[in-house]
């Protein structure tokens, strides 16, 4: 569900596929026929929220999602926020800012976005051109979920953070939603949140490629029933808008 970011010539980050110069970098708008069926609409905005930007970088995230996360964000006041998968980091920027002025409601004084991805070119690039000070609040770790050693990477970059809250944005695939599953769900604290995020892959009707992964909804069904998610539960209710990217993805541990 993401656009490449480099160059075919020279391997290195096209900066034009994700960042805009533009003040008012809003996505083409869409209308609503009253007369089409709801899963046409629904469609049209899942095209439409791949070209969302925050902080003049591309940012692929329903705005419907972002609230409902700024409302987690706010509920929960984490120390740490792990995001797996943040390919340009727009995202991990959003989420240390949003963190940045829960401070000034009581939050932690020193948060910590710990963003991963596969390849973390294209990310640092945005990142210096948005905020050349994004070291101070968002630790940038270049890895493959499924390595086995990661968890210990992460654990060391959360420098005794424990107030986690996870989300798990990789590759969409079975395989890597349950590595992630089962490699970090033991850092999200007692009542915090684990979001498994774009599960709206598996729904079939919603499908705008044919070259989509899937796999989502069968890894967290799996994490739900095994030991390692014995203490979390789903939370549906976490969906209040109806349109979602992330359909069945919002969990909660218990405790």
């Amino acid at each position: 569900m993401s656009a490449p970011a480099a160059d075919p010539g020279s391997g290195a980050p096209d900066p034009t596929l994700f960042l805009s110069s533009s003040t008012e970098a809003l996505p083409e708008p869409i209308e609503l026929h009253m007369d089409e069926p709801v899963v046409e609409f629904w469609r049209r905005r899942i095209a439409q929220h791949l070209t969302e930007y925050y902080a003049g970088i591309r940012l692929s995230k329903f705005p419907e999602d972002l609230r409902v996360l700024e409302q987690l964000l706010f509920a929960q006041r984490p120390d740490a926020v792990i995001e797996i998968g943040c390919q340009f980091a727009s995202s991990s920027l959003w989420i240390a800012d949003r963190l940045a002025s829960i401070r000034r409601y009581g939050g932690p004084t020193d948060p910590l976005v710990v963003a991963l991805d596969i390849d973390t070119a294209a990310a640092t690039v945005a990142l210096d051109t948005a905020d050349p000070a994004w070291r101070d609040r968002i630790a940038l770790i270049e890895a493959d979920i499924t390595d086995p050693s990661l968890p210990a990477r992460v654990e060391d970059a959360l420098g005794g953070r424990r107030n986690c809250m996870v989300i798990e944005d990789s590759a969409h695939t079975y395989e890597t939603t349950i590595a992630a599953l089962k490699g970090f769900a033991r850092f999200v604290a007692p009542g915090g949140y684990l979001i498994v995020e774009d599960g709206v892959v598996d729904v079939e009707e919603l499908r705008l490629r044919p070259d989509w992964p899937r796999g989502v909804h069968r890894a967290i069904a799996e994490f739900l029933s095994g030991d390692s998610g014995v203490e979390f539960v789903r939370r549906s209710d976490l969906e209040p808008y109806g349109l979602t990217s992330h359909p069945g993805g919002y969990l909660q541990r218990q405790g």
